[in-house]
């Protein structure tokens, strides 16, 4: 009898400490249409509280499932508002100032459709699971926070813009951010953005506190144990999705510097991203390669598959992130833990946790100038290209995992 009370016992002791514990998490986000950083970031925190034995829902209004991590979306329960795997979601046409005057009005109409079907649709499944924690990432969906309980609404504020590309959109950012201010402020128990620039920019333009919660890395897809050597030629690398804070024509220009100034014929440029995001700017960057005559030395490879994305960052050299602003950078710890010396802008979050000269080179925001200098430091010196690729790749290994960012999110969303 004693022995049935101690099984008994143990049992209730394993029920309130492991399965209590266990939360139910809504994850929220407006699209996952592409393959972003944003995308990847969502999805992977779903997988890491799902291994966690956490009850785990992803909700958004645009879903593509052939072009956003087909393999991670697989593993995973979305709700989405509207799923389609042809629908163009992107904006191929260049619009002028008049144009996008006269839209703006029915595309704010639209948007606003959207989230309350986007609103509607988690309010009926959480009628059935009751979420413990609602988390909203970028910066539309978080206004759905105005229907759920404040104390569980957490903004994973991505990227809060501060100025737009064009008129319009410059006077409804300054609008939204204060609706913020007047009518969701305390509708948000805490604000988590990955980096201190963030951190200062909500402290600015919302008047909030945010707390700095950075994002992670799946380490067995990107950890290569490279084999460095002297090497007569030096490959370059750069990757994002086509838009102007990205910054590549920098980079082109640090090119033109390299190959036809100093003569460094031997260096070639990689660029990978989607171009058709942003036409207008893919346009802009191409030309620049032509007016440099640097096609033999540049080449846009568009998207890839993540196979591919993994082989161009095993088998480069350098690579630069220039983007600037820019909310922290995945790219940069991919690129670093598969081998590569970084080359990271100021103007970029990701250089907070780095050391210039040591665990990568950090420079200026937008100084071509600079990332010339930085690669032909680079292109002159094997030894160096070794010691700061090493002491990058050690650092991403002992600091930054999707595990280690799931665990500091869930500690900010128990502290209630």
């Amino acid at each position: 009898m004693l022995q049935l009370l101690s099984i008994i016992k143990a049992g209730y002791i394993i029920y309130y400490t492991v399965l209590m514990k266990k939360k139910k998490v809504a994850l929220i986000i407006w699209g996952l249409q592409i393959s972003g950083g944003g995308a990847r970031q969502i999805l992977e925190l779903a997988l890491s509280l799902k291994r966690k034995g956490h009850h785990v829902d992803i909700f958004c209004i645009d879903l593509d499932r052939e072009k956003c991590f087909p393999h991670l979306l697989k593993q995973l329960k979305v709700y989405s508002v509207n799923e389609s795997s042809k629908k163009q979601t992107h904006h191929l046409a260049k619009y002028n100032l008049l144009q996008k005057t006269f839209n703006i009005i029915p595309h704010f109409i639209n948007k606003r459709h959207n989230l309350l079907q986007l609103r509607d649709l988690i309010k009926q499944v959480d009628a059935r699971n009751h979420y413990d924690f609602f988390n909203y990432h970028e910066t539309e969906v978080y206004k759905l926070a105005a229907y759920f309980d404040p104390s569980k609404n957490f903004w994973m504020m991505n990227d809060l813009f501060v100025k737009g590309e064009s008129l319009p959109e410059t006077w409804y950012r300054r609008w939204s951010h204060l609706e913020y201010r007047i009518k969701y402020r305390n509708k948000i128990n805490k604000i988590i953005v990955l980096d201190n620039i963030n951190k200062s920019i909500i402290k600015r333009y919302l008047h909030s506190d945010a707390v700095v919660v950075r994002s992670g890395l799946k380490q067995e897809d990107f950890y290569s144990k490279r084999i460095y050597k002297p090497k007569k030629n030096l490959s370059v690398l750069a990757t994002g999705i086509f838009f102007p804070h990205r910054r590549f024509e920098d980079l082109v220009k640090a090119m033109n510097i390299l190959v036809n100034k100093k003569k460094l014929g031997n260096i070639t440029l990689s660029i990978i991203g989607e171009t058709r995001t942003d036409l207008q700017y893919y346009l802009l960057v191409e030309s620049l390669v032509k007016k440099y005559n640097l096609e033999s030395y540049v080449k846009f490879l568009g998207r890839v598959t993540e196979e591919e994305l993994k082989k161009q960052y095993k088998t480069s050299d350098i690579f630069v992130f220039p983007n600037n602003p820019q909310t922290w950078g995945l790219a940069v710890f991919e690129a670093m833990l598969s081998g590569c010396v970084a080359i990271v802008s100021r103007g970029a979050g990701a250089h907070e946790v780095l050391k210039d000269n040591q665990t990568a080179m950090l420079v200026d925001p937008e100084s071509p100038t600079q990332i010339a200098t930085k690669i032909e430091i680079l292109f002159n010196s094997y030894p160096l290209r070794k010691k700061i690729a090493t002491a990058g790749q050690d650092f991403v290994k002992k600091t930054i995992s999707w595990d280690k960012y799931a665990e500091e999110m869930l500690s900010v969303f128990s502290q209630t």
